[in-house]
């Protein structure tokens, strides 16, 4: 029987401090406030189950493992338009966490919580497929990985969903780590969020242990912004195949290297994307590439991003440069050959309608109107646009 409109507070168990659910149960227009576990699920435990889990509000619950909101383990719930305010756990997960489930987690607040390890707002991990959408993450803290949401050797869905002033050591907003699978980030905003060490909007580390295969991360119509970090202020790879497609970074600031992006041991692509007004001190405002692989950047805008130059490329395999714009900036490559002049790198200003503003459509006068790689094409047809309004991938919601 679902469990509804109640309010479940100061209660102690080693799982489920409040409650403990086994099966097809849910629950709806709940206050559970100030429970607590010694082991797993300060607030709510759920064993197998999949029962839906809406309208309730988790407040200042606590767990000595993970979960200190929530804790579902297996199963597949539908966890929506709950409130995660101010947990506490002294592993993960500090308002959710989720391992070996296929959960449904959509329209959900989290804010305040905090963990010591990964997942400050959520952590999710050990599943092929789970899916997130239309969440919001807002002053969750993490000790390590993950200020706001941490996905460990899972295949995630994340979309539609807000990452703001999220702290963490790596990942200030998220952490994506040992993927099983692909893992998909779509129209999703980073906001101010912060790392002590790396990748402030986002760290990803997609490496297999066991196989030793790159998972790929597709992140599609993003915007990375205000991001703070040591190394890549907006994101940072030390592993993986990364797929960025249509992705703002603006206004972002790396305190040693790699303004927007720091990769390492990273392979992938990167279209359609502006990077602009990102800071670094002196090396790589825009993007710094260390043990390069196999990386392409194409119909790409870097604009205005102050500091060392724009690009920096230290070692391994060169990265290409195709129908790239510079303008703008404090500098230009640095480490490789100047691919100016050449497969359509330019250096034209590109006339964005009002970038100091935010918005990043191109005038009408822009001379990168249909001036993209000629093998990809706008959502109209005609041959892409530089930008992120350019290519397949253009049509933002």
């Amino acid at each position: 029987m679902p469990i509804t409109d109640s309010d479940i507070t100061g209660n102690t168990s080693n799982y489920g401090g409040g409650v403990y659910i086994s099966g097809n149960d849910g629950m709806s227009g709940n206050q559970i406030e100030a429970n607590a576990a010694n082991d797993d699920g300060g607030g709510v435990y759920v064993n197998i189950g999949t029962g839906e889990f809406h309208d309730n509000t988790f407040d200042s619950n606590t767990s000595v493992k993970d979960g200190a909101g929530m804790f579902m383990n297996q199963g597949a719930p539908h966890v929506h338009d709950n409130d995660f305010l101010f947990n506490s756990a002294d592993d993960d997960g500090g308002g959710l966490r989720g391992k070996l489930t296929s959960a449904y987690v959509d329209d959900n607040y989290f804010e305040g919580n905090d963990c010591n390890t990964e997942g400050g707002g959520a952590k999710f991990s050990h599943k092929a497929l789970s899916s997130l959408s239309g969440n919001q993450f807002v002053d969750n803290t993490a000790g390590w990985h993950g200020g706001g949401l941490d996905m460990e050797e899972c295949a995630t869905t994340l979309k539609n969903s807000l990452f703001q002033g999220n702290h963490a050591e790596s990942g200030g907003g998220v952490h994506i780590q040992k993927g099983w699978a692909a893992v998909y980030v779509t129209d999703v905003t980073f906001d101010d969020n912060h790392a002590g060490w790396q990748g402030g909007g986002m760290s990803i580390s997609q490496k297999d242990d066991t196989t030793a295969q790159y998972a790929i991360t597709y992140i599609t119509r993003v915007k990375l912004l205000n991001g703070r970090a040591t190394n890549g202020a907006a994101i940072q790879v030390d592993s993986g195949d990364v797929r960025l497609r249509n992705v703002l970074m603006e206004l972002n600031q790396a305190w040693t290297t790699g303004g927007a992006l720091y990769f390492e041991n990273a392979t992938g692509t990167m279209t359609n994307s502006v990077l602009y007004a990102n800071k670094e001190p002196t090396s790589g405002s825009g993007m710094r590439i260390g043990t390069g692989r196999a990386f392409t950047v194409d119909d790409t805008i870097f604009y205005q991003n102050v500091g060392g130059p724009t690009v920096l490329y230290e070692s391994g395999i060169v990265p290409t440069f195709k129908y790239t714009d510079l303008n703008g900036n404090s500098a230009g490559y640095s480490g490789m050959a100047d691919p100016t002049g050449t497969n359509g790198n330019i250096t034209t200003s590109p006339s964005f309608v009002n970038a100091s503003g935010g918005d990043f459509h191109l005038a009408s006068t822009s001379a990168l109107h249909d001036k993209g790689d000629p093998a990809l094409y706008d959502v109209d047809g005609s041959r892409s646009d530089f930008g992120i309004y350019g290519g397949p991938y253009g049509s933002w919601p």
